[in-house]
């Protein structure tokens, strides 16, 4: 598992009044926030320790130990000049988003655990309707006149 530095959040941060991935409360000043590496989704270090050091994302495989040392206004983005009409917010510029890892698969055997199930549900399915029709079968065949 990776390490992921905490960012404090600067009074000027643009990231004041956004709301946290995992509990919606909007970040303030001086909150310490959590980065997923894998989608930027910002969460405040508790809700991300809260969640196992894993981001809260659907689908996201994002997770990292979260270190001890903070980022300052000093060498972060976040806490630097806030954010003016017209420029750019270098946490929403997708150039600055770690790439999801190509090529990676779902858990072992996710497909075939769907795969088997379904087969199962079809074949209880199959055997229903042949009940269904063996007993609309009997009933027909049960009330017709003998043959003279």
């Amino acid at each position: 598992m990776s390490r992921l530095r905490p960012i404090q959040l600067a009074p000027d941060s643009p990231l004041i009044g956004e709301p946290c991935a995992l509990c919606q409360s909007p970040f303030v000043a001086g909150d310490k926030l959590a980065l997923c590496p894998v989608d930027g989704a910002r969460h405040h270090t508790a809700c991300w320790e809260a969640n196992h050091n894993h981001c809260v994302a659907l689908g996201c495989v994002g997770e990292g130990q979260l270190s001890g040392r903070v980022q300052t206004a000093v060498d972060t983005a976040v806490t630097e000049a806030p954010l003016v009409i017209g420029d750019a917010d270098p946490l929403l510029d997708p150039a600055n988003l770690p790439r999801p890892p190509h090529g990676r698969r779902a858990k072992k055997g996710g497909w075939r655990k769907v795969t088997i199930g379904c087969a199962i549900a079809l074949g209880i399915t199959v055997l229903l309707l042949c009940i269904a029709f063996g007993l609309a079968l009997s009933l027909i065949f049960s009330n017709l006149p003998p043959a003279s």
